[in-house]
């Protein structure tokens, strides 16, 4: 039923031995042999990578209210009609301030590389649990990174499951991402960084229920080191997006169906064909796929969290993520 896969940065297809599968439940030969020995020194290898990652991961602050970090993230207005053109937000901490004895600490934004200008107050207290307040606002649980796997948390008055925690590359060093949903919307995925907050926007903790723009995360920078770049663009601008110029209306270009192992398919809603490309939470491209026919079916050899980004004949542009089993 599903092809093998020609562009695929993984591996040819989705066919793999069973997890369970020994090699004392295999023909046992001198290819095998050769396995486990290439395995373990792999093995050596792989621990002596994650030693100096693990080094790396301390060596930056976990802490997501901190004065040494820069956001910068692409903004595109919907006025009711179409997008406007993408402008360059940037976001960071300064001073400390007491509000109702609580001390907070104070985020200014700067729009298109201009003046800076007071834009939230944020705390964080004992358990982990990070609050946001902005203009006349009553503060509002915003994050948590301390949280785990079978956690919940109560977010705008809704629960949210923590699904799974891991550590994964952000850029040039070890980040704990957390994978959770919201019990009414099993299928919406949000996804946390700690330290740095949401790939969106460090003001926007989740886009489910975000209307009237759109907005994406370009690059974080901390003491003065450029950390993460977000594939879709080629520098800490939003000008050098490659959606800048190709959305001009919310519409659902295509529609993912999710089996398992791997395998999936990609429904186009409008007639326009294109390709789709698919990276890992880390930026690393894992497929890419020209779309040919209205129903096209295929498959990932890797699971976990994936973002997608999709261009039609048209220039049309559709990105997301997913959850491939």
């Amino acid at each position: 039923m599903f092809a093998k896969n020609s562009n695929t940065y993984e591996q040819d297809s989705c066919e793999f031995y069973p997890v369970n599968l020994s090699f004392k439940e295999r023909l046992f030969n001198t290819i095998d042999i050769l396995h486990v020995k290439h395995f373990e020194l792999m093995k050596k290898f792989q621990i002596i990578i994650l030693f100096f990652l693990f080094i790396q991961y301390n060596s930056y602050s976990q802490n997501f209210i901190d004065t040494s970090k820069v956001w910068t993230v692409s903004e595109r207005i919907f006025d009711g009609s179409k997008y406007l053109n993408a402008s360059t937000i940037q976001f960071h901490f300064e001073t400390d301030s007491l509000v109702n004895d609580l001390k907070y600490t104070k985020m200014y934004q700067s729009r298109d590389h201009g003046i800076w200008q007071f834009h939230s107050l944020w705390r964080e207290d004992d358990n982990g649990n990070i609050f946001y307040q902005g203009g006349i606002s009553k503060e509002t649980l915003y994050y948590n990174f301390g949280l785990n796997a079978g956690d919940s948390i109560l977010l705008e008055q809704l629960n949210v499951k923590i699904d799974s925690t891991r550590f994964q590359l952000f850029g040039n060093g070890l980040r704990k991402f957390i994978y959770a949903h919201y019990l009414e919307t099993p299928e919406h995925i949000i996804i946390w960084v700690e330290g740095v907050g949401s790939l969106i926007s460090p003001n926007i903790n989740d886009d489910y229920f975000l209307v009237g723009g759109l907005f994406s995360l370009i690059c974080f920078e901390e003491n003065g080191e450029h950390i993460y770049l977000n594939p879709a663009f080629t520098a800490c601008d939003a000008g050098t997006g490659t959606t800048v110029s190709s959305i001009h209306e919310k519409i659902e270009l295509i529609k993912i169906i999710n089996f398992r192992n791997g395998e999936i398919q990609i429904d186009i809603l409008n007639d326009n064909v294109g390709e789709i490309t698919f990276y890992n939470t880390q930026g690393k491209k894992v497929l890419h796929e020209n779309i040919s026919t209205l129903i096209h079916q295929l498959c990932i050899p890797i699971s976990g969290v994936l973002l997608y980004h999709f261009t039609s004949e048209k220039g049309e542009v559709q990105t997301g993520k997913i959850w491939v089993n």
